[in-house]
């Protein structure tokens, strides 16, 4: 069991240990949660899962001149601790755990907090590594720490044996597509990208030239909800309107952007949105715990007589166009994710995370997480709400992320200080809730 930990990084993981380094690309998942928990059943499940999974196991080393690999770490657990905390103020908590860096090299590369409202109220948080998760990875690893501690609230021993080390995910997809289709259809991508740079007005992200560098910024969070009900409106006249949830939630984004620019003018803007690699391997690969999002990107034009299901219409349409062009796999053999021509040494990483930064000045992401296959009730306590947020990193400087479970959705925006103030963010958000309402 020993060789699977110490294999070198995929081009997916490659990528983030190289912009890590500058934009600690951290992902943060938490519930909240009604009823008692205890500190104990919560250390006694995090031993159990830090067992289950080798990739919460491992460290990341610098293997030559551009290469990396996985090292077993030392640690036998995952990292832990309580805090008493108002619920209105865990935007904060997640605002610290978003920029603290992780141990990468001596790992683990995930850690926990148990947030104290009151007696029956608190919240479930975990932080780990682009590296060794994606999104839903993190819905994975709170599905199994949920189900650990309601087994040791109720003295019942977990007895899952542990899980190997997982291949990367160009190991699965890269190997379908010859070396011609793979240049062709990148040269397109790159293409069109150039192109949707150069036709359009003033990109709608803004730009802090010599303020601040990308290490100095620092991510900010503006936490909404909706609920059951609006979940449901949304839903079914998104499916009347010929469009997704997805698509309703980009234009709503979308347009919120547009509004704070000259009307008169065309803006531009690429939309970047994840795809889950998973749902194109086996049942038993679902739940696979690694980082398997790739993602599709479609350039929009935008002014404020767009229609708003109009756009979510385009939206849908252009993402679904970007999947059946291969573009997530594609990404999978992307040369610019593994090659680092400045090395990997800390200058090296920065120059090359600097310059990616740079080629996409106007890029927002959008990720939708869906209905999170995370039960409610348990034995001693329920959940009330899922919730994730992930540090905007060298791909954009704005994005949101949505989630449904139970009777919430939960909709995150995260920002880049300084590029967004607080009050910006804030104000973004609201917007972006309204125009969604409005169209429903």
């Amino acid at each position: 069991m020993t060789e699977p930990v110490f294999r070198r990084l995929g081009k997916l993981e490659k990528f983030q240990w190289l912009v890590d380094d500058t934009c600690c690309v951290n992902n943060v998942v938490h519930v909240r949660i009604s009823g008692q928990v205890s500190e104990f059943s919560v250390r006694a499940a995090l031993e159990c899962l830090y067992n289950s999974f080798l990739l919460l196991q491992t460290g990341v080393v610098r293997d030559g001149w551009s290469e990396a690999r996985f090292v077993r770490s030392s640690a036998h657990t995952l990292p832990f601790r309580t805090a008493a905390i108002e619920d209105k103020l865990v935007f904060q908590v997640i605002e610290t755990e978003l920029q603290t860096p992780l141990p990468i090299e001596t790992g683990p590369m995930a850690r926990c907090i148990l947030l104290r409202h009151s007696p029956d109220r608190s919240t479930l948080m975990m932080t780990y590594n682009h590296i060794v998760g994606d999104a839903m990875t993190g819905i994975f690893l709170l599905k199994r720490l949920l189900s650990l501690i309601e087994k040791t609230e109720i003295g019942i021993e977990d007895n899952q044996p542990p899980r190997i080390l997982e291949l990367p995910a160009d190991e699965y997809f890269a190997k379908d597509m010859t070396s011609v289709r793979f240049v062709m259809e990148t040269l397109r991508i790159i293409g069109r990208h150039l192109v949707s740079q150069c036709r359009w007005g003033k990109p709608v992200v803004p730009s802090v030239d010599d303020i601040s560098y990308l290490k100095d910024r620092k991510a900010i969070v503006a936490m909404r909800e909706l609920p059951r009900l609006t979940i449901d409106r949304l839903s079914d006249q998104a499916r009347k309107e010929n469009t997704t949830v997805h698509g309703a939630l980009a234009a709503a984004f979308l347009k919120a952007i547009f509004e704070e620019h000259d009307p008169s003018k065309t803006h531009y803007v690429m939309l970047l949105s994840p795809v889950n690699l998973r749902v194109f391997l086996d049942n038993k690969m679902k739940e696979i715990m690694g980082n398997y999002a790739s993602l599709t990107n479609a350039a929009f034009a935008g002014c404020l007589d767009n229609s708003f299901w109009d756009l979510a219409r385009n939206i849908k349409t252009s993402l679904q166009k970007s999947i059946d062009r291969g573009e997530p796999f594609l990404a999978l053999r992307n040369p610019f994710f593994k090659v680092n021509l400045f090395g990997a040494g800390d200058t090296g990483k920065r120059i090359y995370t600097e310059r990616f930064n740079a080629s996409f000045p106007n890029m927002v992401g959008l990720s939708n997480l869906g209905n999170v296959k995370i039960k409610n009730l348990y034995d001693t306590f329920s959940v009330d709400s899922f919730s994730g947020a992930a540090t905007p990193s060298a791909f954009n400087n704005i994005s949101s992320i949505a989630a449904s479970l139970s009777n919430t959705m939960t909709w995150n925006f995260m920002g880049v200080f300084p590029l967004y103030s607080r009050e910006h963010l804030n104000k973004l958000a609201d917007r972006s809730v309204t125009l969604l309402l409005n169209a429903i």
